[in-house]
């Protein structure tokens, strides 16, 4: 086993810590999105998203940002793309993973909370009795739980 300077160990839990983008449903792989989303002209990708979820990120790519709304696979981020990247015909899945901090969340920490739950569609939040959620299988990553929630607890990742 090799042995990592102190710089170098800390070097490596920064980098896999770098922030990586969850991309719009309907997307054909990470490869495209790099390689032809920086050459198009005006996004509309982002400007057709009727929830105003996608946003152009400074390497000019397409990413979800859920802090006001969540995806509802209207499919007009797919039918707007000129380059092909994303297709109706690809998979609608968001390719996220959402939990809730237990640390920050309300509902976890004996107060009555359950605005993730409210405006989940998919069911996706469980509750034990009036405390304790949990996100199910069920979960989409639609992303309409993480803007809602009063503390920020609810937290997307990159799958």
């Amino acid at each position: 086993m090799a042995n990592l300077s102190r710089r170098g160990m800390l070097a490596s839990l920064a980098f896999s810590r770098k922030h990586q983008a969850i991309r719009p449903p309907y997307g054909g792989g990470e490869a495209l999105f790099h390689q032809e989303c920086p050459t198009c002209i005006d996004a509309p990708c982002g400007t057709v998203c009727e929830e105003g979820i996608i946003r152009i990120n400074e390497e000019k790519t397409p990413e979800l940002s859920f802090d006001a709304s969540g995806c509802t696979w209207c499919k007009a981020c797919a039918i707007a793309c000129p380059k092909g990247v994303l297709e109706v015909e690809n998979s609608p899945k968001i390719h996220a993973r959402i939990s809730i901090d237990t640390a920050t969340c309300l509902a976890w920490n004996s107060v009555i909370c359950s605005t993730c739950k409210d405006v989940c569609n998919d069911k996706a939040i469980d509750f034990f009795g009036l405390t304790r959620p949990v996100v199910t299988q069920a979960c989409t990553a639609c992303g309409f739980c993480v803007g809602v929630c009063p503390v920020d607890a609810v937290i997307r990742r990159s799958e």
